[in-house]
């Protein structure tokens, strides 16, 4: 219910699922320009620990040098390796690793007047949001 917050779904058919995180996408449109970082660092101030959870795994530094690995090139040819790096691109998965947040297990152990303080937590975030983007 609260704009900007969207929380994860099953997909459709799906009877069951492990939740062992819970996951939401953050839109900072609709928290006034309000970067994630920024969001997260209000939670936790609140008493609300959250994560940005994984990063782009297929743009990873790591994943980069072995594209760049002169012996890789070497035995694969510069094409390959680049039509490999090319084939790696995940555009979706990248757009939800700039907008997931994550709650631990331990919070989805919580009460219900628990899991409604959260949901307070970040109501009051977004409606001080643009005071928080300014002030960076």
């Amino acid at each position: 219910e609260i704009p900007g917050v969207s929380p994860a779904k099953l997909v459709d058919g799906c009877t069951r699922s492990g939740w062992h995180l819970y996951m939401f996408r953050y839109d900072p449109a609709q928290f006034e320009g309000l970067p994630r970082a920024l969001f997260l660092k209000e939670l936790a101030r609140a008493g609300v620990p959250a994560s940005a959870g994984y990063s782009s795994l297929n743009n990873s530094k790591h994943v980069r040098a072995l594209a760049a690995n002169p012996h890789y090139r070497r035995i694969y040819g510069e094409a390959a390796m680049d039509r490999w790096v090319e084939a790696n691109q995940c555009p979706i998965n990248d757009r939800l690793c700039e907008e997931a947040v994550w709650f631990p297990q331990t919070k989805l152990l919580g009460t219900r007047a628990e899991m409604t303080r959260i949901a307070e937590v970040i109501a009051d975030v977004r409606k001080r949001a643009g005071d928080l983007a300014a002030a960076g």
